[in-house]
């Protein structure tokens, strides 16, 4: 599994990594790749998972993540497709509401990502599913 470093923060700042954060350390860790469909699917059920909605943000990360899909299924050339550093390298300052990382929000990410791979394909060891799988653990060893 990749390292995952989360930024220290200072005494008066919350101790436990958030939803918003661990996309954040997803965009720094895998954020070159193209956004595909499972990526939206994970951005989105983490978003969803952030905000306390039952569906997305009109305009927050979870559209911008379907948007890339789209965009990318245009493209005829890789650079021009759409990277997961451009939709969620500042999910933590652009989710309107944030919380702090459990293992079912883990859980309920990779199940997203993991069902919506296409056929034969394995999730990199440096996702969405994985940052926030790592920032669960960051949270359970922090404690409350």
């Amino acid at each position: 599994m990749a390292q995952f470093e989360i930024p220290e923060r200072t005494m008066a700042e919350s101790s436990r990594v958030t939803i918003g954060e661990a996309l954040e350390v997803a965009a720094m860790t895998a954020g070159d790749k193209p956004v595909d469909i499972a990526d939206a699917a994970a951005v989105q059920t983490a978003e969803m998972r952030a905000t306390g909605l039952s569906g997305v943000v009109p305009g927050g990360v979870g559209s911008a993540a379907q948007k890339a899909v789209a965009t990318n299924a245009r493209a005829e050339k890789e650079e021009e497709k759409t990277r997961l550093a451009e939709v969620v390298g500042n999910a933590a300052a652009v989710l309107p509401a944030n919380k702090a990382v459990t293992w079912e929000d883990a859980q309920r990410v990779r199940e997203a990502e993991e069902g919506n791979l296409a056929k034969g394909e394995e999730r990199e060891e440096d996702g969405l599913a994985a940052a926030l799988t790592e920032a669960a653990r960051i949270n359970e060893e922090r404690g409350p």
